[in-house]
């Protein structure tokens, strides 16, 4: 498979502790794959696509202790022929915000969120998107160091991973013509399967330096 990508970018420091970041590219894929409900993988070869978007990176060091950044990435990810790309990301930003003090404490949070992507090429289903929180603190005392993590932090549902597949529950079985093996139709009905994110969860670690 071959591919053939452009990228124009400039960096800039406007002042002190500030550092930007952008890039405009395009890539060309003369295949791409995607996922193959039957064979349970991403190994269904398709057509070429276009992918071009934007890439904004930002970081700024408020005060000696205390820095933050953030993330941008936008595409507009499309085959040849016009539709979709199923699953391929369109808004991806991340931001944090972190504190480090010179007595071994540090503290910081994240922001992750992905935006909402068509699922199938013809854009009839829609894979959710999400924004989580993660909140994370360290101490560090000579070759120790303890972690405490909050993941999730407001318990958001969200969905880790989205697929495009058809099914029917027991009840539909037979009641729905997608879920009948009358007149050939037993593909089932076309719908969004996920696999649900992690729901608020606390985590430590002890890590020992040698």
């Amino acid at each position: 498979m071959q591919s053939t990508g452009y990228e124009l970018g400039a960096r800039s420091q406007p002042f002190d502790g500030l550092n930007v970041a952008t890039a405009l590219w395009l890539l060309d894929l003369d295949s791409e794959l995607v996922f193959n409900a039957d064979a349970g993988g991403l190994d269904q070869p398709e057509g070429p696509t276009r992918r071009w978007g934007i890439d904004v990176e930002t970081r700024y060091q408020a005060l000696d202790w205390l820095s933050l950044a953030y993330d941008l990435s936008w595409a507009d990810p499309r085959f040849t022929n016009g539709t979709a790309v199923p699953l391929a990301p369109t808004l991806v930003m991340d931001g944090s915000i972190t504190a480090q003090w010179r007595n071994g404490f540090s503290a910081g949070a994240r922001v992750r969120f992905v935006g909402d992507r068509p699922a199938n090429e013809s854009r009839t289903l829609t894979a959710s998107g999400y924004a989580v929180i993660d909140v994370l603190g360290e101490y560090r005392w000579r070759n120790l160091q303890l972690s405490l993590a909050l993941l999730n932090l407001t318990d958001t549902d969200w969905r880790e991973a989205q697929f495009d597949d058809h099914s029917c529950i027991f009840g539909e079985i037979g009641n729905r013509p997608e879920c009948s093996s009358r007149n050939g139709g037993n593909a089932g009905a076309e719908d969004i399967h996920f696999t649900p994110g992690n729901p608020l969860a606390v985590r430590g670690g002890v890590t020992v330096y040698f």
